[in-house]
């Protein structure tokens, strides 16, 4: 008697446990949908060299010419700095006089290799003769090939006390002057290379901005007509200023009419990859990413679902990846979900 009141006490006391696990919990359950993604944004900015590099000597000295000025245009294969180069000429000059003097001594001993072969092969001569004019060849060979490179070397730091183009380039800054000591590397001037030309504006640092990259732009300077080209770059990192850099290359063949420096605006109007909009209290957080949790329609059991936020404002979450049209999203009340739980539309008659 005592152990049949026990069991039914059990499960007396089981059955509203059983009951509250299978009980749904109300939240609030979206359907969603894909929509465009459309960016309406200006920006003003400024023209800027699309590559600028530092132009500087190899070699330390004095500065004995500069060329070009800034904003000078400046052809493939011109001398635009130099440096005294007394001492480098002098030292090619006696890297020359050693390599002749070397080519005489390795003709001298090439021939006399040559006689003692002959004599040999006559029966007039010896082996041990013409084992040493052998090793004379050689060691003259050697003396050759070391003056020959010397020279290189010489003619190598003459070169290094020019500074050449090697394609058409744009003088943007000149940074020191004739008579001044320079070392190596120390930049003289800054260059671009001609005709590459872009846009820089900075923006704030606001939703939807890294879409933008690879959509079209259009920029307008000054009275001329508006170019249509590509954003090129979003910078990853924040400038000091709290700012997003984003780049536009200026097309080649309209880059003559265009002055660096000068102001520049864009405008954006595009429509990019389609997005699903769900509300800010879907979001939840784990250790691989932003997530959302998802409804199965048949069994109303919850799943975790990792995202990619393309953009958000106060509306909502943009979510480019992760959801498909028609996916029952739980906003408000996910904080209390966990895998499998069941839910049910929050209002609804139980």
């Amino acid at each position: 008697m005592i152990r049949n009141s026990f069991l039914t006490a059990i499960a007396v006391a089981v059955l509203p446990v059983a009951a509250m696990a299978e009980t749904a919990l109300p939240v609030e359950i979206v359907t969603v949908h894909a929509a465009p993604n459309l960016i309406d944004h200006r920006f003003v900015g400024r023209i800027e060299a699309a590559n600028s590099f530092p132009g500087a000597f190899r070699a330390s000295g004095r500065i004995t010419e500069i060329t070009v000025e800034t904003g000078d245009h400046v052809p493939a294969g011109s001398v635009i700095a130099r440096l005294d180069a007394t001492q480098a000429t002098a030292a090619v000059a006696g890297a020359q006089a050693g390599l002749a003097a070397a080519e005489a001594s390795l003709r001298q001993a090439e021939q006399a290799r040559d006689r003692a072969r002959n004599l040999l092969d006559r029966g007039a001569g010896t082996q041990s003769q013409l084992d040493a004019a052998e090793q004379a060849f050689l060691t003259a060979q050697a003396g050759h090939n070391q003056a020959a490179a010397r020279l290189e070397t010489t003619m190598q730091a003459l070169e290094d006390t020019i500074i050449r183009t090697n394609n058409d380039l744009i003088v943007l800054d000149k940074l020191a002057q004739s008579g001044e000591i320079v070392g190596p590397g120390q930049e003289v001037l800054t260059l671009a290379t001609d005709g590459r030309l872009e846009a820089l504006f900075l923006s704030p640092d606001m939703a939807g901005l890294e879409a933008m990259r690879g959509v079209k732009i259009e920029l307008q300077h000054g009275d001329g007509p508006p170019v249509e080209t590509e954003i090129t770059e979003i910078s990853p990192v924040l400038t000091s200023s709290g700012t997003v850099e984003v780049r536009a290359e200026i097309p080649p063949d309209t880059a003559a009419d265009w002055t660096i420096g000068n102001t520049v605006k864009g405008h954006v109007n595009a429509e990019t990859t389609p997005v699903h909009t769900v509300p800010w209290t879907a979001l939840s957080a784990t250790r691989n990413g932003p997530a959302v949790w998802t409804v199965t329609p048949e069994t109303m059991a919850v799943h975790l679902n990792l995202i990619v936020i393309e953009s958000y404002d106060d509306a909502g979450i943009a979510v480019s990846e992760g959801l498909s049209d028609g996916m029952l999203v739980v906003g408000a009340g996910s904080q209390a979900l966990y895998e499998g739980k069941i839910v049910t539309q929050a209002g609804e008659n139980q």
